[in-house]
């Protein structure tokens, strides 16, 4: 059963490090979560009231384990996270030369889904493991997984932690830290607290993987970019908008801010979960249609690998409806805050 199980694992992996038919993609995508969910106990393909409890911590919300198990069913996300993470490790075989590449997963979920599925594909002595998350749950369920289909070779530690103050032993190289806990416009989880901790412990030629995260504002029409509509979902759980975002015509703003390993406003000389100061933008004259304010975000995972308009739920757009009916030349000023639902704030400055 157990031999059975890994090679099932491992040709749905390659099948969506390599297929672009969204009926393959799919069965690979429903037999990973057959394997996972029949280790674990943990069903992502069902919602219930008392899945959406959430963690609040100081630098945002942690959603719950099986909420993290449900994330494996958004199509590109996985397939486009494992496809960048695969090449990333690649990369980072030819940056360290005969090292044994140590990756830290934080908020690995109870699948730990950008990750486990590759595994198999490498041998132990290529790579190996800390797993990450502040729900004990979630650590059960990925060690169940690792146990189930003996990987544990490739496994430094589970560590039950909050990964935005976790400290990595220095005595460990640390090549690569792997975390995707982020809405849209960095709303509400603590993609930004995680990275600003995680970040300065990687070695220098080491990845954050997403390498990227960017959000900017624009105008649009709201008659023709109805967002409600665009987030549905077709047969293979791809969003409806993907393939109607080249339509939408938007009137670039300013950025408002860019998440990386350089964005230094971010990530240095802030101590503790103090607002940080962002942009200022005046908004500008315009026609009808474009009629609402939107913050568009847009992730480089690795590689050409990543997310534009509408491909998955983190780079669906944000509609600010309290700036759509704001006179031109009104200035607006954003900054970041960390509360019990960290992210974009705003006010206008004059007007």
């Amino acid at each position: 059963m157990q031999k059975k199980s890994l090679e099932t694992l491992k040709l749905a992996a390659n099948c969506l490090l390599k297929s672009e038919e969204r009926s393959a993609i799919r069965t690979a995508l429903e037999e990973i979560h057959t394997i996972f969910t029949a280790i674990t106990g943990v069903r992502g393909d069902r919602l219930e009231a008392h899945h959406n409890r959430e963690t609040f911590l100081a630098g945002g919300v942690a959603i719950s384990p099986h909420l993290a198990a449900r994330c494996l069913f958004d199509p590109l996300r996985t397939v486009r996270f494992l496809r960048g993470i695969n090449e990333a490790i690649s990369e980072l075989f030819r940056r360290f030369p005969g090292e044994r590449i140590h990756i830290v997963y934080a908020g690995c979920g109870p699948y730990g889904t950008l990750v486990m599925p590759l595994l198999p594909l490498f041998e132990s002595d290529q790579v190996r493991l800390t797993l990450i998350d502040i729900h004990q749950e979630s650590l059960d369920g990925v060690q169940r997984i690792v146990n189930a289909l003996d990987l544990g070779n490739y496994i430094d530690r589970f560590v039950l932690a909050d990964a935005a103050v976790y400290r990595h032993p220095p005595s460990k190289r640390l090549h690569m830290v792997v975390c995707e806990a982020m809405e849209a416009g960095l709303a509400r989880e603590p993609q930004l607290a995680i990275m600003r901790n995680m970040l300065p412990q990687i070695e220098e030629e080491g990845l954050f993987i997403p390498e990227r995260v960017v959000v900017d504002a624009c105008l649009s029409d709201s008659l023709v970019e109805d967002i409600g509509l665009l987030m549905h979902r077709d047969a293979y759980g791809y969003p409806a908008g993907q393939d109607h975002a080249s339509i939408a015509e938007r009137r670039p703003l300013e950025r408002i801010m860019t998440l990386d390993a350089g964005a230094q406003d971010l990530l240095e000389g802030h101590h503790g979960f103090e607002p940080i100061s962002l942009t200022k933008l005046e908004l500008p004259h315009v026609d009808e249609p474009l009629d609402q304010f939107l913050l568009q975000t847009t992730v480089d995972i690795y590689g050409q690998h990543g997310f534009g308009p509408y491909d998955c739920e983190l780079s669906f757009p944000l509609r600010l409806h309290g700036l759509d009916t704001v006179p031109h030349g009104v200035q607006v000023r954003f900054e970041y805050v960390f509360d019990r639902k960290p992210g974009l704030r705003y006010e206008m400055i004059n007007g």
